[in-house]
């Protein structure tokens, strides 16, 4: 403990120039530490990690009606959403069936082979 010129030391905390100054006690129980923070927001490619585990994965695929379609990392359970948008500017139907954490059947109705913008949400 003491006090001198502008620094204040005492057990509770250290003060500069009349500021409190974060210890590294106090730093380390409010925020995460770098292996958390980057586990959590660590991104690769197109995959976005994102805090509380989750991660997203934006990808194109040329699909065709009742195809399996991969992602390009699994998921450690079925994703929470799957968005699938024609690439090009055409009306098609489509949807996402029988999810699950390594990916998804395409519904493509009335097409051919299609190019699609797919972005699925899901826990890393």
């Amino acid at each position: 403990d003491g006090s001198g010129g502008f620094a204040s030391i005492s057990r509770g905390g250290f003060q500069w120039n009349g500021s409190s100054v974060a210890t590294t006690n106090w730093v380390n129980s409010n925020f995460v530490g770098y292996n958390t923070y980057n586990s959590d927001f660590g991104s690769s490619g197109n995959i976005w990690n994102f805090a509380y585990g989750n991660r997203m994965e934006p990808f194109q695929v040329t699909a065709t009606d009742n195809m399996r379609v991969n992602f390009p990392q699994s998921f450690s359970s079925a994703p929470y959403a799957i968005v699938i948008t024609p690439a090009q500017d055409i009306d098609v139907d489509t949807a996402a069936y029988n999810w699950d954490a390594g990916g998804f059947t395409i519904r493509v109705v009335n097409r051919g082979a299609t190019n699609f913008s797919v972005v699925a949400f899901g826990p890393k």
